[in-house]
């Protein structure tokens, strides 16, 4: 058997071993298509192959052996998105017993339950043994949804710093709200220093965010005293979200080393924390991109980023009120201020609610990524636009990437087109982390 070592239950050992099972994910061949996990659809393989990782620190040797069989097949147990706990747990102990309405995840493909077995060649003989009560019950499945977001939102906000830095060149931006005086002296915040070291990293040795550039482009009716606040409170915005997702961190790598019948509320505390700061995450980058579209807020950009003939072409502002209508599903989503778990008047037992509220973190994380893919569709034609005006200027080290990445799977827009494609793909580029990866091969890794 080709045995796959357990990890140390650390979080990024948790995180590098599901990785390495699984295999890194890649974009498909049709990039218009809708991506995976909607509704309907279901929870990725690296949250299951993390659930098989968990199970197996406190199984009993027979299950060990069970659950290595399913990992060395790379086989991984599934349930649908959306689908309630009491559900969720059902479909996993279907999918691990081999039994009808169980999924399976092997190479992209979905197996019914006994159908994945036979593919790791696991007979009922090797089952014979297993406990599966003792499975379903420590089903660790909000432990193994935060390693999911915890992984996932650390890309995001990369991307969300890219976003920010690419509006920046399209409205030739002020750069002095990213001084590292002002936070690093003023606001030593960890994650407003990291953020507001990325945005200039990224705008590093650009000839657009410039007083000259903004002059010469002619949008500003004298010298740029700040840009709005949606604009220069990137650092303060980007960087709390930043500090919940450190503490969300070191919660979640305390709670991996307890069971789950001894886990307290703190987790649950962190994941409602850090879906507040993925909301703001996307009310700020829907303003930015509002301001995009009109020309007196962006500086003297083309109403509505129209590249041509603007009596007939319509431009982006159908596509920034889906990103407004997102934003506004996310707020619906937002912890309610109020306890969540129950307590029981007999056993005085706490019932947490940190399921749901994984479950809440996976579904705001899918919302945010349409919010800023909306935002990278359109300062990558904001970037064109200013581009047209001034040829001869360059864009900075890692932005100039980050467009040439976008624009290799998504063309700027010159006249009307369906846009539902655009924005499927935009997303794509933003959740599969190919524009964090164009521009941290330029620049570096970001923070």
């Amino acid at each position: 058997m080709d045995t796959i070592s357990n990890p140390a239950f650390s979080l990024s050992g948790l995180i590098g071993t599901a990785k390495s099972i699984c295999g890194a994910a890649s974009l498909p061949a049709d990039l218009s298509a809708t991506p995976g996990a909607r509704d309907g659809g279901y929870m990725p393989a690296f949250v299951g192959t993390v659930l098989l990782l968990r199970l197996q620190r406190t199984a009993s040797e027979p299950t060990q052996r069970y659950l290595q069989a399913l990992l060395d097949a790379r086989l991984s147990p599934t349930w649908r998105a959306g689908a309630s706990e009491a559900a969720a747990r059902r479909g996993l102990r279907s999918a691990l017993e081999g039994a009808a309405g169980g999924v399976l995840l092997w190479e992209g493909r979905q197996l019914e339950a006994s159908e994945g077995l036979e593919v790791a060649s696991i007979t009922d003989s090797a089952r014979a043994d297993v406990d599966f009560d003792a499975l379903e019950a420590q089903l660790d499945i909000s432990g193994a949804l935060a390693v999911h977001v915890y992984d996932a939102a650390h890309h995001l906000f990369k991307g969300a710093d890219i976003c920010a830095a690419m509006t920046l060149e399209g409205i030739r931006g002020e750069t002095g709200a990213f001084d590292a005086r002002l936070h690093e002296l003023g606001r030593p915040y960890p994650g407003q220093i990291a953020a507001a070291r990325n945005v200039r990293r990224i705008v590093a040795d650009s000839e657009f965010t410039t007083e000259d550039a903004r002059m010469e482009f002619g949008g500003d009716s004298g010298p740029r005293c700040q840009d709005a606040i949606s604009i220069r409170a990137v650092p303060q915005t980007h960087g709390g979200g930043r500090d919940a997702l450190a503490w969300f961190a070191a919660t979640l790598e305390g709670s991996l080393q307890q069971s789950v019948a001894s886990r307290d509320m703190t987790l649950d505390y962190a994941l409602d924390l850090l879906a507040i700061g993925l909301i703001d995450l996307a009310v700020i980058s829907e303003r930015r991109s509002f301001r995009m579209l009109d020309s007196r807020m962006s500086y003297g950009l083309p109403m509505n980023l129209v590249a041509e003939n603007p009596g007939f072409n319509h431009g982006f502002p159908v596509i920034q009120a889906a990103a407004a209508a997102v934003v506004a599903e996310m707020k619906l989503k937002a912890p309610k201020g109020r306890g969540q778990g129950s307590f029981s008047a007999l056993t005085g037992r706490y019932v947490p609610r940190g399921i749901s509220s994984s479950i809440r973190l996976v579904e705001l994380m899918d919302l945010l990524g349409k919010v800023l893919a909306i935002e990278l569709f359109m300062a990558s034609q904001a970037m064109d636009l200013t581009r047209r005006t001034l040829p001869n200027r360059a864009f900075g080290a890692g932005s100039a990437p980050a467009l040439a990445a976008t624009r290799t799977h998504l063309p700027m827009v010159l006249q009307n087109r369906f846009a539902s494609d655009d924005m499927n793909v935009a997303e794509w580029l933003i959740v599969q982390g190919t524009i964090v990866r164009a521009v941290e091969d330029a620049i570096g890794r970001l923070d």
